[in-house]
């Protein structure tokens, strides 16, 4: 069964964004905390090497509905292992999961429903096609995404 309101949503997908636009969205928004923020991805990518990765999700007039930053991390379960161990899943790209914190940020809460449909959607075909072997990530503590 097909959903039709995923077709009023587009995503855009990057591992860079400008980094005044991201935060400056974000700031719009109550729910929003530091680890959905340009300056937390620049932390986890520079002390652990994880590629941020930023979703960004438009209604079908072009205005922004919702963001998540994510991370993927490659060494998550290796990290610990014997150098033989880690050195085959670095070079295999093993193990790698895509992971957020107190994300997605949505802004239009009306639509949430759909718009976290077709956000969850888009990152499980984001998982596959990057061959990442877990999804986790929570919720926004300031705001209730379940009433």
């Amino acid at each position: 069964m097909a959903n039709k309101h995923l077709k009023k949503y587009s995503i855009s997908i990057s591992e860079s964004v400008d980094e005044s636009f991201w935060d400056y969205e974000l700031c719009k928004n109550e729910s929003s905390t530091i680890y959905q923020s340009y300056n937390w991805s620049l932390i986890y990518r520079n002390t652990y090497g994880s590629r941020p990765i930023f979703f960004l999700i438009r209604d079908s007039s072009n205005k922004i509905v919702a963001q998540l930053m994510a991370f993927i991390h490659s060494k998550h379960f290796w990290a610990t292992s014997n150098s033989a161990v880690q050195k085959i899943a670095s070079i295999f790209n093993l193990g790698s999961i895509l992971f957020w914190w107190y994300g997605p940020i949505i802004h239009d809460l009306h639509n949430k429903d759909e718009i976290l449909d077709f956000l969850f959607n888009e990152i499980h075909k984001f998982s596959l096609k990057n061959k990442l072997i877990m999804i986790q990530g929570s919720f926004p503590p300031l705001l209730d995404y379940h009433d």
